[in-house]
């Protein structure tokens, strides 16, 4: 019974001292292994939006209307073209493949529409398109022309060389030449015209004129669109010289050339005209 009871004053004296107001010190580690995710999402929306819109509004009852519309399209795609490699000492000239376009004393004085296209390469579009609508003594009348133009050159490879002269001389002499020399002269009207000596180039003139004599409204709209895009091209040692001298002076009206002596090109002019008059007059020459 004794006993007993120290043990129980032993417990209480624990209790006590570990209810005092005395504080107790650990030190504890811990370790802990944590996954974490992030996950971060970009959203970004551009909208670019351009309208135009135009309208014309004429109060006019129109007794009569004409319209001139030049509308052309063009395309070069999936060619290849491969050139002959002359060597430092070959002499065969067949595998030098010269082209020379050459335009000389020629296209001078005309009067109305010429259109002209000279080509010495390869796989080349060439094309002019005029388009002329006129009204005369309809004071009431409307005109319109409109000149559209589409050319591309798409996935186009070239390999071209270029060999010796064949004068001698130990140097290279252009192997495409254009040329137009005292041409293109003196004209009055409508002169188009393409010279090429290139390789699968695009070359166009569009035309398109409408003239209302004595008319209430003209309208006139010229449109192009061209491309190239994809094109690879390995030329070695090439020379080209592409050449107008004493050539297109004193023309009177419209005159447009393109020439080319390179690869993969696109030329193009296009002209849209429309015009009022309020009086015309035609008469012959008399000489007195």
């Amino acid at each position: 019974m004794k006993k007993l009871l120290l043990s129980t004053a032993a417990v209480a004296t624990l209790l006590t001292v570990a209810l005092s107001p005395m504080s107790a010190f650990a030190d504890v580690f811990v370790t802990a292994s944590i996954t974490k995710t992030k996950v971060v999402t970009v959203v970004e929306t551009i909208n670019i939006d351009k309208f135009v819109y135009v309208f014309v509004n004429a109060a006019y009852t129109l007794a009569g209307a004409a319209e001139a519309d030049a509308i052309m399209n063009v395309t070069n795609s999936d060619n290849h073209i491969t050139g002959q490699h002359v060597g430092l000492v070959d002499t065969v000239d067949d595998y030098r493949l010269y082209s020379d376009a050459n335009i000389t004393g020629s296209v001078n004085g005309g009067t109305g529409v010429a259109g002209i296209n000279q080509d010495a390469g390869n796989m080349v579009n060439q094309g002019n398109v005029v388009s002329v609508a006129a009204i005369a003594d309809e004071p009431d009348a409307f005109i319109d022309a409109q000149a559209e133009t589409d050319q591309k050159n798409t996935f186009n490879t070239l390999v071209d060389s270029e060999g010796l002269d064949p004068n001698g001389g130990g140097g290279f002499a252009p192997r495409k030449t254009a040329t137009i020399s005292g041409s293109i002269n003196t004209n009055a009207g409508i002169v188009d015209l393409n010279q090429n000596a290139g390789n699968a180039n695009n070359q166009s003139n569009a035309d398109a004129i409408g003239i209302a004599l004595g008319g209430v409204l003209a309208l006139s709209e010229a449109a192009l669109g061209q491309v190239n895009a994809h094109n690879d091209v390995d030329e070695v040692q090439t020379v080209r010289r592409g050449l107008i001298e004493n050539s297109i002076a004193g023309n009177t009206g419209i005159v447009k050339v393109n020439q080319a002596t390179g690869n993969f090109n696109n030329q193009s002019n296009n002209v849209a005209f429309a015009a009022l008059t309020a009086t015309a007059a035609i008469s012959t020459p008399t000489n007195f």
